[in-house]
């Protein structure tokens, strides 16, 4: 999938590959398993939840695209 992302203090001129459709582009996702940033977030780009918490790693980074209860 391809997503055009708005992060603070990242910015891209187009669009950017997310294999995973978490609305992180998998440039930011550095497979680390640990978060720096929004431009380092350590999660894996070829899963949508990396730590297997039913939350997907875009709404962890992002917030959720429906708000929270």
């Amino acid at each position: 999938a391809i997503v055009l992302l708005a992060l603070p203090g990242v910015s891209w001129s187009s669009s950017c590959t997310d294999s995973d459709s978490d609305r992180l582009c998998d440039s930011v996702e550095t497979n680390t398993g640990v978060f720096v940033s929004v431009s380092n977030t350590g999660s894996n780009p070829n899963l949508a939840d990396t730590d297997g918490d039913a939350i997907a790693d875009g709404d962890e980074v992002l917030g959720p695209t429906n708000g929270l209860d």
